[in-house]
Formats: structure tokens, sequence, C-alpha cells
């Protein structure tokens, strides 16, 4: 089927750039998960590099930075090496279509605009749910809608006219407050989305230049620690228990290392799974992991489990959410695209067949 596409324009000029600049990913704060004493054991055999960039110096961890802190990796082929900085998955997408990474933690849309716009790529393992659990055990959300308290934000008819912080435009946070928006009534192209990245998202709240910001752990939930601040709708309010987005990577390096791949992903189920079942012992190893990308310790405290999802898979109804949208918006035609054209469980040693 001819795809065709029609605002993604920006998109196809991003990756284009991508391409141009190469491998000029940045260098800033590269390190590398250390394994636990014990956990460090070379391998023998070939390895595949797995290239990332890490949010970690900011206390955003993945699954497979525990999992390599665990020793999940040792004895496969599995060689985590970090390149720079995560900011977003965009970003992320591009040092992909630079050939300077190969891993992108990333929410399904921008999966779609790269792909239709030529670079072929899927995600292969879910990144997180809007859903998990605190150390009690009790269901929260990781993200979601904040404001100042003094403020008159309180439903999604409110943000008409407000000024709202994205990570990213066209990604899962805009489309969050699109449907939360439509579900209440409000209009969301009456939103002024504002791009403010992560982690800064509370201090634009704070001086004034967001009316709400929308973010994730860690700034979601030490924001709410200050008490000029409010939660106007969780992640969860908004979008429901839901797999917000995956690691992706291109089919090219799909095809090329399908058994590491698949070693990747059943040491990141297993650190997804140990995650939930570990909470409190999941932040200790979030401090470590930290700590080796000389960032701030303390920010552990806010690291909780990764989501809810068994075996981290992915489904239709996961993707389906950010097609509905796109189409919405005029960005993709109905019928144009399906589901299984941007996510695959194969490399998924624990789905079911």
């Amino acid at each position: 089927m001819e795809r065709k596409v029609t605002p993604m324009r920006r998109t196809i000029a991003l990756l284009a750039t991508a391409l141009l600049l190469g491998g000029c990913a940045g260098k800033a704060g590269e390190a590398d998960v250390k394994p636990e004493s014990g956990a460090a054991a070379a391998a023998g055999g070939p390895k595949v590099v797995f290239r990332y960039q890490s949010g970690a110096s900011y206390g955003s961890i993945a699954p497979f930075e525990l999992a390599t802190k665990l020793g999940y990796y040792e004895g496969t082929s599995v060689q985590i090496k970090s390149v720079g900085i995560s900011k977003s998955g965009p970003e992320d997408i591009q040092a992909i279509a630079a050939g300077s990474n190969d891993i992108a933690w990333t929410n399904t849309a921008p999966i779609i605009h790269a792909d239709v716009s030529g670079l072929k790529i899927k995600a292969i393992v879910a990144a997180g749910t809007t859903l998990t659990k605190d150390l009690n055990g009790k269901t929260i959300s990781i993200g979601g809608l904040l404001a100042k308290k003094s403020s008159n934000i309180t439903t999604a008819k409110d943000l008409e006219g407000k000024k709202v912080s994205v990570n990213v435009r066209s990604a899962q946070a805009e489309y969050a407050i699109r449907k939360w928006a439509q579900a209440g009534g409000a209009d969301p192209d009456k939103i002024d989305y504002v791009v403010v990245a992560p982690p800064n998202e509370i201090q634009a709240l704070r001086q004034g230049q967001v009316d709400a910001a929308y973010s994730w752990t860690p700034a979601y939930n030490k924001g709410q620690e200050d008490p000029n601040v409010k939660v106007v709708a969780t992640e969860g309010d908004m979008l429901g228990d839901f797999v917000t987005g995956g690691f992706a990577f291109s089919q090219d390096f799909l095809d090329k290392h399908p058994e590491a791949v698949k070693q990747f992903v059943a040491g990141y189920v297993k650190a997804w799974t140990w995650a939930w079942e570990h909470p409190a012992e999941l932040q200790q190893k979030a401090a470590a992991i930290i700590k080796d990308f000389n960032g701030d310790e303390s920010l552990s405290k806010y690291v909780y489990p990764f989501g809810s999802r068994p075996n981290a898979l992915i489904k239709d109804e996961d993707i389906n959410f950010y097609i509905d949208q796109l189409t919405r918006k005029g960005e993709l035609t109905a019928g144009q695209v399906k589901p299984g054209d941007f996510y695959t469980n194969a490399f998924n040693p624990y789905a079911s067949s």
C-alpha cells in the first residue's frame, strides 16, 4: 500500500539533517553502567554493541541499564554502550538515522513519523506504562500534568488559550493532552503547546513561562514536593492503563543481529520483572546507575517499576492510539498504516506463541 505523508515534512527534514550530521551525537555525559561486583565477567565470543543515549544522569533509568547492573547480559553477546544524553524520542531516532545510535527510547508517534518518512524502524519492547506502583504497592502514575495551585486550571477546558509544556511536538505528551481535552469537551487546537526540554518543565512552570507542565518522573514527582504545585491530571487519568511507547531499533539492525537482539530483550524483560517485584531494591540499583553517570543519586527515590504490562509486551491497542491521533490531525489518512508496521514482539522470548 502506498503511504502518503502530509504535515510530516518537518520530520523528513530532521531526518535529513541527522543523516548529514553523521556520527555527531553529543558526547556530554557519556558513561557506561558498571555491573555489580561478581557480574562483570567477560564472556567469550564476539560482542554486538548496542549504542544508546541515556537519561540516567537526570534520574531516568532504562530497564536494560538495570539489566546490565544486575549482570543479566553476562555470558551473552550484548554490550550496552552509552553515547550521550537522551532528551527526546525524536532526537534518539535522528541519531539512529545518522548512524550514531542503535536504540531509540520513544513513544510511538515519532516511530510512525520516521517510518512513513523512509526510516524503517520498529519498537521491540515496551518502555513503560501509564500505571505502576510505589514502594507500598499503591497504584500510581509517574507522569502527568502539573500547574500552580494559584492557577484556575482544574479541567481540560481550562487549558484553552494557555501555554502547556511538552518535551517535543507531535508526540506522547501532546497527544495525551489532546485526548484528555477532547474527552473533557475542550478544543485541543486552542492549547498553546510549548516545547521545554526535560527536566526543565517544573522550572518553566515556576517562572511563569508556561501555565501547565506535562512531565514524567523524576521531574513530575519532584515537582509535587513544591507546596505551590498541584496535579491537574495524572497520565493514568488521561490515557488509562496503557503502554506509552517502546525501545525501537532500525530494521537493518534487527536483520543483522537477531540473536543478540533476542538476548537484549530477554535481559530487559528479566530486569522489568525484577523491578516490579523489588521496588525498594530498584531504587538502590538506580542510585548506583545514576552515580555511574555522575548524576544526583538522590533522584533515585523517584525511580519506580517501569510498568505493569507482563513481559513488557506491546499490543495493537497501544499503537492504535497514536494512529488515531495522527489521523485526526490529518498527518495520516484512514487505513494508511496498521499497528504491526511499527512494532514487533518477535524478539521477546516471553511472548506467547
